[in-house]
């Protein structure tokens, strides 16, 4: 899929999936098959594109705050032929369904607000520091300040 950009960006990814694979691979099993997943981050597309490839049951709309990353992912091959939409704004995002919400960045926590955390079955935060993956499952909880509990896990 990054065969084409530039040098720069192939060694940015192939460095990010060395580091990072084994939490990668952690998570695509944890992930339901099929799901409707709401993937905020900022990366270049590539947790998408693993997600996909492992089920093409799985439909992800992933919102990239950086403009330059959110372009490279847009127009992706795998964009063109998987169930991956690319958004660069969290006020774009549709009211469908989604099942999951997944957290891959510190920045999101700037951007959401406690009730941006309604209506998921479960959240997903996906911390790449620490090489963790923390799954609050709000079908089985009740939880009264999800928003603190997403920081909690972003950055401890």
């Amino acid at each position: 899929n990054y065969l084409f950009k530039a040098k720069e960006i192939q060694n940015l990814i192939k460095s990010d999936f060395k580091k990072n694979k084994d939490v990668y691979e952690t998570m695509n099993l944890q992930l339901p098959m099929q799901a409707n997943i709401l993937h905020i981050g900022n990366d270049f597309g590539q947790i998408d594109i693993l997600l996909v490839a492992k089920s093409l049951d799985r439909k992800i709309t992933s919102i990239i705050l950086d403009d330059q990353k959110f372009t490279i992912a847009k127009n992706c091959y795998t964009t063109q032929k998987r169930k991956v939409k690319y958004l660069n704004k969290y006020e774009n995002v549709s009211s469908l369904p989604y099942d999951i919400l997944l957290l891959s960045d510190f920045k999101v926590v700037d951007i959401l607000k406690e009730s941006d955390m309604k209506g998921y079955k479960r959240i997903v935060i996906l911390n790449k520091v620490k090489s963790t993956i923390h799954n609050i499952d709000l079908e089985s909880q009740l939880i009264s300040n999800v928003l603190v509990m997403v920081k909690k896990f972003m950055f401890s």
